[in-house]
Parts: C-alpha cells; structure tokens; sequence
C-alpha cells in the first residue's frame, strides 16, 4: 500500500493506492478539512484523528511494514503565516505515521512532475492528464489537494518499480 498525503492545514488531498497485477489501484481518494471555527491546535488534533480514522480503516493491523507513505517535501511558501501551519500539520502527520511503523518518503514537486510526465516543469493540467492515462480514470480528479496526493503516490510507485532509488525521510527512522 501506498499512503499520498498533499500536506495543507485547512485542507489535506489524501490517497491510498495498492498495487494489483503490477498496476497501481486506487483504494481511496478524498480531503481532509478542518474547522476553521477551532483554534490552531484543535485544528492540528483533527488532522491526527482523521489521518488516524483512514489509516485504521485501510491498515487494521498496528504495524504496517509493507506501508509507505509519501508526503510532499515543503520547499518555498510565500506567506510566512501558512508555511509554518503547513510544516506544522505536516509534523503531525509524519509522527503518526512513524508512530504507527509506516515508512516515510518524500519527493519535491519538481521530482513528483518529472516521475509523472518526463520533466519537472509540468503544468498540474499535464499531470493531470497523465495521472488518468496511466489509472485508466474516466475523469479527471476535482480537487488539486486529492490529485497532488494521487501523482504522489504514483510518483514513488515508479520509484519503486523502476528501483530510481528513493530513500525515506532522513530524520524519521526507517522500519
């Protein structure tokens, strides 16, 4: 199984593939999105619940050594203000995983465009459009939250696959 996470802090894309017949198959799509009612810190409790609820429903057992997940790597943000919610959203995110044995990977969007289409200067219209090509979709996904999360998955699938050689998260240890 592998876990897609497009880290946001009002909303997280999310996808779950699993190879079948040496394709991916999609398992589940969809967004996190908190309450922007709560304060700072409920907010980043509610990431953690429901990432936990996914991950309870798809990956029962307590520890998932055949589980990757791949968070996108954070590299520029304009705004100060939604850079640090984002990192610490993500921080959530990447510690339930670890605490819960699943391998953590992470690719720059530059990596993930060129893993999806050839190159790393890719329009989302681009991915997109390979993403359904290479899953056989009907249509194209909605929400660019769920999509990032999708060619994430996609883009360490043929990481793996092809042995490109990704390698986890180095600050996270690998299980």
């Amino acid at each position: 199984m592998i876990i897609g996470i497009d880290p946001g802090f009002a909303t997280i894309g999310y996808a779950f593939i699993a190879p079948s017949n040496n394709e991916p198959r999609i398992v589940d799509l969809g967004m996190i999105v908190t309450d922007k009612k709560k304060n700072f810190y409920d907010r980043l409790t509610e990431i953690e619940e429901n990432l936990h609820q996914l991950l309870d429903r798809h990956l029962p057992s307590i520890k998932h050594i055949d589980c990757d997940a791949v968070v996108e790597k954070i590299f520029f943000m304009k705004n100060k203000k939604t850079a640090i919610e984002v990192a610490h959203a993500r921080g959530v995110i990447c510690n339930l995983f670890n605490k819960r044995g699943i391998r953590i990977f992470e690719y720059t969007p530059n990596e993930i465009k060129k893993a999806i289409t050839g190159h790393g200067q890719s329009s989302k219209k681009e991915i997109q459009s390979m993403v359904i090509r290479l899953l056989n979709l009907k249509t194209p996904i909605s929400q660019d939250d769920i999509a990032d999360a999708l060619a994430m998955t996609i883009c360490h699938w043929f990481y793996q696959e092809k042995n490109w050689g990704s390698q986890p998260m180095k600050s996270f240890p690998n299980h």
